[in-house]
């Protein structure tokens, strides 16, 4: 250990006057060993590996895991119910009462989900195994096809530093998810694109709104080709910008490179612009990111049009809108615009897989 270290990632500290340091003054690194030795006996103490403890991987944490078993009431009109189970990491099983937040989430059609809706279910029935919660939503008259139902859970515990102090935690289990069928014979899941690894490879453990979401295939639920920020956007923020989920992150992953601004409020209509957002990586590596062969052209027949009420157009299909989410020129939303139809768009001619600037060529590194 030493002040350079240190300092690099705690800019705050003032080794002169000992502000921001528990020690006081250091005028060298002499002492610095004395409290800072590698490892300790306890989590959260001076050591070096016990002070950059996160409070969400203390081994003191019970664990909380979540599955789905199973739906029925699922046909059009009717109301769904949901069967599943909560446990530790040592199987005891966890009373749906006992948790801080347990929202289910139900949203389709999963081929390129349009609709979903929420509800509480820590009422959910429990016969000391298993919980079974009925939606007071039904499924719309009018859906086909399959359905997904996800689910957010924590639960706020409290570990103990090397003090004995308390630390609070929310400790959250990882979405469960489950298709099931509306008017498919079988459930038909939502075709993939990325995968939660791809993700964690750089930001270790991804969690989202209130440290309560990981799961990518619980992030396209609800962050639909339609939806925009609109509902927590002040008026005079002006026109209400898209939060499509392969809009959002090709563009926010591009932040620092875009030509234009891209700020998107959210809850609370708290404000975050990512312009200042630089990615680590290779931006021409899309299987950094995407499964090979999710990234080219034609697009899924499933795919819809992006509303982007504050891009150069909008609605954009859904070539242009993975392509214009990144490329966000004056120059490039030209390009696309005169090479889309009424019909659809022409993007094939020259991106596809065996042109000449096919996406992977384009993309080459």
């Amino acid at each position: 250990p030493s002040r350079d270290g240190c300092g690099s990632c705690h800019d705050g500290i003032n080794w002169e006057t000992g502000e921001g340091h528990v020690a006081g003054p250091a005028t060298d690194d002499s002492q610095c060993v004395n409290c800072h030795q590698p490892e300790g006996d306890a989590e959260f103490d001076a050591s070096v590996m016990g002070s950059h403890v996160i409070p969400t991987k203390s081994t003191q944490l019970a664990g909380l895991n979540a599955e789905i078993l199973s739906t029925s009431g699922t046909a059009p009109g009717e109301n769904p119910s949901v069967t599943f189970r909560l446990t530790d990491n040592d199987g005891s099983v966890i009373p749906p009462a006992d948790l801080d937040r347990l929202r289910f989430l139900i949203a389709g059609p999963a081929e390129e989900y349009a609709t979903y809706f929420r509800e509480d279910a820590q009422t959910a029935a429990f016969d000391g195994d298993t919980a079974t919660y009925t939606f007071e939503t039904p499924i719309p008259e009018d859906a086909t096809g399959t359905w997904s139902v996800s689910a957010d859970i924590y639960r706020n515990v409290t570990v103990k530093d090397a003090q004995d102090e308390d630390i609070s935690v929310r400790e959250a289990a990882f979405n469960p998810l489950l298709d099931f069928p509306v008017t498919d014979l079988s459930p038909i899941g939502r075709r993939e694109v990325v995968n939660q690894d791809s993700c964690n490879n750089c930001h270790d453990v991804l969690t989202l709104h209130g440290s309560q979401r990981f799961n990518i295939d619980e992030c396209v639920m609800c962050h639909t080709p339609e939806g925009t920020d609109a509902a927590v956007r002040p008026p005079e923020a002006g026109e209400p910008e898209s939060i499509h989920f392969k809009y959002l992150i090709h563009r926010l992953h591009k932040g620092h490179y875009l030509e234009n601004d891209f700020t998107v409020y959210g809850f609370r209509s708290s404000v975050h612009n990512y312009n200042n957002l630089l990615y680590p990586g290779d931006l021409s590596n899309c299987e950094a990111c995407h499964l090979p062969g999710t990234y080219s052209f034609p697009t899924p027949d499933e795919a819809r049009a992006t509303v982007t009420p504050r891009d150069w157009y909008t609605p954009m299909l859904p070539g242009a809108s993975a392509c214009l989410s990144c490329h966000d020129s004056q120059q490039a939303a030209a390009h696309a615009f005169v090479n889309t139809a009424p019909f659809g768009e022409g993007c094939a001619a020259c991106h596809g897989p065996d042109r000449a600037f096919s996406v992977k060529k384009s993309h080459a590194r």
